[in-house]
């Protein structure tokens, strides 16, 4: 008998239960040392803006944080149990055969990678169709496609200019035209690499659970061939062990999000919402609170493991999280009511919008940084430091180390090497700490309403000279450079050299001496590490 997935997890909310009061402890313990630490320095209108700052940025950014502990510490109890609750929604709802029909939808715009279209030519399931959905510009992108055609099946998709130029605007005019042509669609970016039975899998899932509206794979990282990327993939492959394992208790005991490919889309779920998606860059978080206001669950499915391209350089890296940023930032901003008016639990609403700090913390911290050392500048000579608000301060400190740990902790309970958790977390720090500049200037246009063009994810692998990453870059080292200089000229000025270690300064040095040298790595190659080949 199919259950509902509300059914599975709606009186699970113990966890945001706990993460809440921990969260008021917190907020009341900053508040409370805001609060003397102003009455100490009244007189000083600096010291005073730099703590309502300080508290606003603690106090928007800790909940998630303490969220991510307190599941950690649930996964730990529950991990062995959880997985296997999985693997027997594999296990009983065998596909062996079934008459449901499915789109294989392959999105493209200048971006065509062979070796993961020829994915969907080789699937095992039999009733189904493959779409190139072709945006490209470029003759040579458009001439490759069409004489793939004349070798394997499939339908070429263009749209000429119809729609906004983003990949939203190439999925609806899709679903203009093939609305009510199949059972189930299955998106895929163009670096999306399917495995052979994934198909049925994702129907074993439908099967299981009858108010499912979208079937969210998983993934592992494709053709590490540089030292960029090897650096990324040793990141990033503990951090999708640890996502992976986390999106199996947000399944649980928050909300999961659908990634916009490698997944199973139900003709319901797409009908429900009148055969289209928001025409916005952030089009699978828009779909997900599209899905759930309309009655239909996004599940993440832990094992289902299809593969993907990690950005072959910093530049594409840098772009695409900046995209991320902004498209993120932009949902938050048009979505958020729709969100609250959605049929999600009341406690996957609260984890929806915690990652919402996120977008505004490059805000936060840039303005918290800046304030902090012009506060140090206006201070009087003979100001009494043992007034300065260190509370707060050591209270900041332990946020950032906090937030260092998180992958470690996870490391410890999961039997794996605790330096490999910390290593992974510090490289991942300095890689985002150098897009703090870039960051700042997304948040704020992008809160101010303008427009940001829609960029295609950069999956060219070419050689990057160190003067070219010097001169790409020349902005972003210029303010980086500025900030540093006059962080540390304050602190020689004011003869405050114990503010040298503040975390956040050190993270900016040092993300500001890895910006050349990450861009250059780029051109090492390595033997290729390959994940996705165990899959197939």
């Amino acid at each position: 008998m199919q259950k509902t997935f509300d059914d599975y997890k709606k009186k699970k909310f113990v966890p945001c239960i706990v993460s809440l009061l921990i969260y008021i402890c917190i907020c009341a313990l900053v508040i409370y040392f805001t609060i003397t630490s102003a009455i100490r320095n009244a007189q000083y209108f600096s010291i005073i803006v730099y703590l309502i700052l300080s508290a606003l940025m603690m106090i928007s950014a800790w909940f998630y944080s303490i969220y991510d502990i307190v599941i950690l510490i649930v996964c730990f109890f529950r991990k062995k149990t959880a997985f296997k609750f999985y693997d027997n929604v594999l296990k009983n709802n065998k596909i062996t055969d079934s008459k449901a029909k499915v789109a294989v939808m392959y999105y493209v715009c200048d971006d065509f990678l062979i070796n993961a279209f020829l994915t969907t030519q080789k699937l095992t399931y039999k009733n189904y169709k493959v779409f190139v959905c072709d945006d490209s510009r470029k003759q040579n992108n458009i001439d490759l496609i069409n004489n793939l055609q004349k070798r394997y099946k499939f339908e070429i998709v263009r749209r000429n200019g119809v729609g906004p130029k983003n990949k939203s605007g190439n999925v609806n005019y899709f679903l203009s035209q093939y609305k009510e042509q199949f059972d189930y669609y299955l998106p895929m970016d163009s670096d999306t690499y399917l495995t052979k039975d994934c198909i049925q899998k994702f129907l074993a899932y439908f099967n299981q659970f009858k108010n499912s509206g979208v079937i969210q794979g998983s993934f592992v990282n494709v053709n590490i061939d540089n030292m960029f990327r090897a650096n990324l993939n040793s990141c990033t492959s503990l951090q999708r062990e640890y996502w992976s394992t986390m999106k199996i208790m947000n399944n649980e005991y928050g909300y999961c999000s659908m990634y916009g490919h490698g997944c199973l889309v139900s003709k319901e779920a797409y009908r429900a919402n009148g055969w289209k998606i928001s025409e916005i860059n952030c089009e699978d978080m828009s779909f997900t609170i599209d899905t759930s206001y309309n009655g239909y669950r996004v599940i993440l499915a832990p094992n289902i493991i299809l593969g993907e391209e990690i950005p072959p350089n910093y530049f594409a890296f840098k772009s695409r999280q900046m995209r991320w940023l902004k498209s993120t930032e932009e949902l938050y901003l048009k979505f958020t009511p729709k969100l609250l008016k959605s049929k999600m639990l009341w406690f996957e609403k609260i984890h929806f919008l915690c990652p919402s700090q996120v977008f505004i913390m490059p805000i936060y911290s840039f303005i918290s940084f800046v304030i902090f050392y012009i506060t140090l500048s206006f201070l009087p000579t003979d100001y009494n430091y043992y007034l300065f608000p260190w509370e707060l301060y050591i209270l900041s400190i332990f946020f950032f180390i906090f937030s260092l740990v998180s992958q470690s902790i996870y490391c410890a309970i999961s039997n794996q090497s605790f330096l490999k958790g910390l290593s992974s977390s510090l490289i991942s720090m300095f890689i985002y700490g150098s897009f703090f500049v870039p960051s700042f200037i997304a948040a704020i246009k992008t809160l101010f309403n303008r427009k940001h063009k829609y960029n295609v994810s950069i999956k060219n692998n070419e050689k990057i000279t160190f003067w070219e990453v010097i001169w790409n870059e020349k902005w972003n080292l210029l303010a980086t450079g500025a900030l540093l200089a006059g962080a540390i000229a304050i602190v020689v000025w004011k003869h405050t050299w114990f503010l040298i270690l503040n975390p956040f300064l050190i993270i900016l040095f040092i993300s500001f001496i890895c910006i050349p040298i990450v861009g250059i790595i780029s051109n090492k190659k390595c033997k290729v590490i390959n994940d996705y080949k165990k899959l197939k």
